[in-house]
């Protein structure tokens, strides 16, 4: 934990003359209760009379203790739909954002005003559902409230689970950490930004994570966020840490504008998710890998039907967009396999970059990704 947290949280209980106290030792590290606990000035402190020594009391009982707690929520939420969903007949990616303190706390409009939104609303970036909680009150984000809603989402919308993200700055970076560590399976990304550290961030081992953070950060330390990004170093490949120079708290500012963050966020697939279309429905079909990949000019795609049915190929790029996509009425059971060089629907040559292809019948799909370059 580092000591720069300890200096911020004392300076905000101060700030109106509330009686704290903090103290810093020299040479000790994280291990540093043996110390306090064995003060008799800390007991003095705590209880305003001088502790008295005596002889050794009575063990105390081990006793057990058995509830059931029900919660009910009313969630104001946002939420942005693409403009194509309604036509299409695909699963969606899905981001969540948790905004900061501030006015969306009272005024979810306020919420609007923040990057994702804003940029959804601007058409940049806009070829996914986005999911915008509000804070329910000035405390910290709760993550029983995120997961009804999430839940919520999910169960009403076409939404594929294997893309889903989330992200959030400030209070909310620090509600992006505490979701995520509590469903570490959840999440194909996370993307905490200007954000304090938080408890077992080693549950995150397998997941692609991206801390974002500036070094003149006054309100939350940036040793935090370097503090995070070593935990998970230590067990992961998979994190991410761009510290900016001479950029204070408002580190979500250049983060959520850089080409690469969105490139990186969407082109991320939780493998260890199973379309919930395969769970409900025996596998009648199989996609394999395409080959070669990467590719250049050409790769080919194959699958096999068990038996004769409906059934579509879709390729679409990190935004969701269609580039290509193959029909086929009744096609019969059997190997198949496609070609792509690289073109869209008219025959125009795409970007190189990744991309994602999709096979769906009338009730399951798999998707698979490849990454075209030249």
């Amino acid at each position: 934990m580092p000591v720069e947290d300890a200096e911020v949280m004392y300076s905000e209980l101060n700030w109106d003359n509330t009686d704290v106290e903090l103290i810093l030792y020299d040479e000790l590290g994280h291990e540093i209760a043996d110390t306090v606990y064995q003060d008799l000035s800390f007991y003095q402190w705590l209880s305003g009379n001088t502790p008295q020594m005596g002889t050794g009391k009575p063990a105390p009982k081990s006793l057990t203790f058995a509830t059931t707690i029900t919660r009910s929520f009313d969630e104001n939420y946002l939420l942005y739909l693409p403009e194509n969903y309604d036509r299409s007949d695909f699963d969606w990616p899905m981001m969540i954002f948790l905004h900061g303190a501030g006015n969306a706390i009272w005024n979810i409009e306020d919420i609007r005003e923040a990057e994702p939104p804003s940029m959804f609303e601007q058409d940049i970036y806009s070829e996914y559902i986005l999911l915008c909680p509000q804070l329910h009150d000035d405390v910290h984000w709760d993550v029983d409230r995120l997961d009804a809603i999430t839940q919520h989402v999910l169960e009403n919308y076409r939404i594929d689970e294997q893309r889903l993200y989330i992200t959030g700055l400030s209070r909310g970076g620090f509600g992006t950490w505490e979701y995520a560590v509590t469903y570490p399976r959840r999440f194909a990304a996370v993307v905490p930004i200007s954000a304090r550290d938080v408890a077992a961030v080693e549950r995150l081992r397998n997941t692609p994570v991206w801390i974002f953070h500036g070094d003149l950060d006054d309100g939350v330390p940036w040793q935090g966020a370097q503090f995070m990004y070593h935990r998970l170093r230590n067990v992961s490949d998979k994190v991410r840490f761009t510290l900016y120079s001479n950029v204070g708290h408002w580190a979500w500012q250049p983060a959520y504008h850089s080409e690469d963050l969105w490139q990186w966020i969407f082109s991320q697939v939780n493998e260890r998710i199973t379309a919930v279309s395969e769970i409900k429905n025996p596998s009648t079909f199989d996609l394999n890998t395409n080959y070669p990949n990467p590719f250049n000019p050409v790769t080919t795609i194959s699958f096999f039907l068990s038996r004769q049915m409906n059934a579509t190929l879709t390729i679409f790029n990190i935004q969701g967009s269609t580039i290509r996509k193959w029909d086929w009425p009744n096609l019969s059971a059997g190997r198949h396999s496609v070609t792509w060089n690289g073109t869209n629907q008219i025959g125009q040559n795409v970007p190189t970059g990744i991309y994602f292809y999709r096979l769906s019948t009338d009730k399951q799909s798999k998707m698979g990704k490849m990454i075209f370059i030249k």
